[in-house]
């Protein structure tokens, strides 16, 4: 069963046993899958009209509300408007693999806070593929509500194969540092999250490279 935003949080402790490799990264990018309770991820939508229709419709059919926006190179605000009443809630920052700025979590969670206030709402993050910034929103969402790093981690890759979480460390750090901890403390989530990583290795290189190439880029 899907776990709520607020409970059922250790059923996401032990590991998974999913491929490094996802079959079909470009059908998973642009699916949009529950994460927990009210909460989603997805890639963003379509530069081509007819297929970002498609896409946002599937939105639509689930009752998304809102759509957290994790990217900052392009903006679909104007089509969302007018062809649904999800609201765009545009935090955009660069997919740059470096260390983002702990802010930047901050005001994931105040704005997922604001949508989750009204229970009939829910929520879409996402970046344009939905492997690194979208996925590392929603981890810093679940993390806000009270899971811990590697249960929102767990959650988000078996919600989504193709999540490469590649901002987690830094979700890890922001989760110490924002309840008072420690430097020390701040290090030691943080290589938590790397030793996570290196039981659930992702060839997210050769995945990116996939659904690029399929696109014919």
């Amino acid at each position: 069963l899907t776990p709520t935003l607020d409970t059922d949080r250790d059923g996401f402790l032990s590991s998974l046993d999913f491929p490094v490799r996802p079959d079909n990264p470009r059908a998973e990018r642009e699916r949009i899958t529950r994460v927990a309770g009210r909460l989603y991820v997805s890639g963003a939508l379509e530069f081509d009209r007819n297929r970002a229709a498609a896409q946002l419709q599937t939105w639509i059919d689930e009752g998304i509300t809102h759509y957290l926006a994790a990217h900052h190179e392009f903006d679909f605000a104007d089509f969302i408007r007018e062809n649904s009443d999800i609201e765009v809630i545009h935090l955009g920052v660069d997919d740059h693999l470096g260390r983002q700025d702990l802010g930047w979590f901050d005001r994931m969670a105040e704005a997922a806070n604001r949508v989750f206030a009204n229970p009939s709402h829910k929520l879409v993050a996402s970046c344009y593929l939905g492997v690194n910034r979208g996925p590392s929103a929603a981890m810093a969402i679940l993390v806000a509500r009270g899971w811990t790093p590697l249960q929102a981690m767990r959650a988000i890759r078996k919600a989504r194969p193709i999540a490469n979480l590649a901002y987690a460390r830094d979700v890890a750090r922001w989760s110490v540092l924002r309840n008072g901890g420690t430097e020390l403390e701040a290090r030691a989530a943080e290589a938590e999250v790397t030793a996570w990583f290196a039981r659930h290795p992702l060839a997210a290189g050769e995945m990116i490279r996939e659904i690029y190439g399929r696109r014919g880029w």
